[in-house]
């Protein structure tokens, strides 16, 4: 666990209603995987709006609520902070609850319109070569190198993201990620801090 107010720094609050010196169990998105003491924070998505599960994050035990607007009704004991960007403090609160991993990694992170996923792999493949131990993250999975799970995305969500750093950061040498043109957009890697980064190109495909 760790305490609300210290997984919020440098998160751009606009209002607070009741306690930050609280205990979070751990951070969701998801209303329908919310336990006891977890911390829901509102997405707006493409297909569907977080904040119109708010009651369900609640009702499932949520016990700190992080959205852009307060909800019209406010249950007592619970807090809600208002964000300016939830998609952005979902990156920061998700980094600053693992204590900031990326710090603690050498991170290479490979963006551009075509051949991430080569360079990726190649750079991954490299540093295997020179016995020096890497993981990968990419549409391919993520794993260390040679033992890569599939994935559903380029670049994970997140949680997704800082809990893996985490469980690398005493396992390997180097992480090579790609980080996709829509991660970039929606803030999924904000506040992860890369020691290289590499710009493949631009083309009209890019977002």
């Amino acid at each position: 666990m760790k305490l609300l107010k210290d997984i919020l720094y440098k998160v751009e609050i606009q209002s607070v209603i009741g306690k930050t010196d609280v205990d979070i169990n751990k951070i969701e998105f998801n209303s329908k995987k919310i336990i006891k003491n977890d911390l829901f924070i509102a997405i707006k998505g493409y297909k569907s709006d977080g904040n119109s599960f708010i009651s369900s994050a609640i009702s499932n035990g949520a016990s700190v609520i992080i959205c852009t607007s307060f909800p019209t009704e406010i249950i007592k004991d619970v807090t809600y902070i208002v964000v300016n960007d939830s998609r952005k403090t979902l990156a920061l609160i998700s980094s600053n609850y693992c204590d900031n991993p990326s710090k603690k990694i050498k991170l290479i992170g490979i963006t551009g319109t075509n051949g991430k996923t080569t360079v990726s792999y190649l750079i991954a493949y490299a540093m295997h070569g020179l016995k020096k131990n890497s993981a990968f993250i990419g549409p391919l999975g993520y794993g260390l190198f040679g033992q890569i799970e599939k994935s559903k995305t380029t670049t994970p969500d997140p949680v997704k993201l800082h809990s893996l750093f985490s469980l690398w950061e005493n396992q390997v040498d180097s992480v090579v990620m790609e980080v996709s043109s829509h991660a970039l957009d929606q803030g999924r890697v904000e506040g992860t801090e890369f020691n290289i980064a590499v710009f493949t190109n631009l083309s009209r495909d890019h977002i």
